[in-house]
């Protein structure tokens, strides 16, 4: 069933009671499995990493949009979301390769993990101002030279004669 394309009176209610007719089934069996894995701490921090309003939460919706930005600003067709899975993809990498190798070492890639997006980024930013400056460079020349333009207009002008 599509949805239609001017908003309908009661279209959406029929599948907003079926959520909430759910919920109340799945919060106690996730709930419970829970606890058959942990104790009633694991219930409350399960609840504070996917409650939406958390410091958690909000740091990384705050990460994400200025890693959303800089790219932007250079054209990079890069979305900020693939550069955080990314990193969370490298850094369950590092933790299973200390685990598995039993080398704590590994852990210290973490921070690097970590740093390297927004390190990168800014590297980049900087390459392109300085090549913007130094496309600029001669054209602020010129325009601050006007004897140089009054003899490339005498010459322009001898050319055409």
């Amino acid at each position: 069933m599509n949805p239609p394309k001017k908003p309908i009176p009661g279209f959406y209610w029929p599948i907003w009671m079926l959520v909430l007719g759910a919920a109340p089934i799945l919060a106690p069996t996730l709930g419970a499995a829970i606890l058959l894995t942990g104790s009633w701490r694991l219930v409350f921090g399960a609840l504070a990493v996917l409650s939406s309003d958390t410091p958690l939460h909000r740091a990384y919706f705050r990460y994400v949009a200025s890693l959303d930005q800089r790219p932007r600003i250079m054209f990079i067709e890069l979305r900020a979301v693939q550069i955080v899975i990314g990193q969370a993809i490298g850094i369950v990498i590092a933790l299973a390769l200390a685990v598995i190798l039993q080398k704590p070492l590994v852990l210290a890639a973490i921070p690097l993990i970590a740093i390297a997006p927004s390190a990168v980024l800014e590297r980049k930013r900087k390459q392109r101002v300085w090549l913007i400056e130094q496309k600029l460079d001669g054209f602020v020349v010129a325009l601050a030279n006007p004897g140089f333009l009054v003899e490339i207009e005498v010459t322009a002008v001898k050319d055409i004669k």
